[in-house]
């Protein structure tokens, strides 16, 4: 064998060589896409999912918060009314007239 046989035999191998690091490379890329297109996919299915449990918990506070504010509406009201009988009863406590435990109105001996 001369020396350019095995020049041509070395460059022969390189090649078949570079040619397998080269396909195992674009293996591993197409590889690497796939697996980044499905978790795009996972990740904007998560992201979906979040945004509709935010919904449902922003929606859901929403009524807790309106249910609240009716009971302290009707909280609110009730002490008025409260107060405001209270205040008739001061009235006619000192005008000598007293309130019995059934509201009937009696005047004091």
């Amino acid at each position: 064998m001369e020396i350019q046989d095995l020049l041509t035999y070395g460059m022969g191998i390189l090649l078949a060589a570079m040619g397998f690091i080269l396909k195992q490379l674009w293996s591993d890329i197409r590889e690497n896409k796939e697996s980044a297109g499905k978790l795009k996919g996972k990740i904007e299915l998560a992201e979906q999912k979040f945004d509709q449990n935010l919904d449902k918990a922003i929606h859901i506070s929403s009524l807790k918060f309106m249910q609240l504010n009716e009971k302290l509406d009707t909280m609110c009201n009730n002490i008025k009314e409260d107060i405001s009988k209270l205040s008739d009863d001061l009235k006619l406590m000192n005008r000598g007239i007293d309130r019995d435990e059934n509201g009937r109105f009696t005047k004091r001996k």
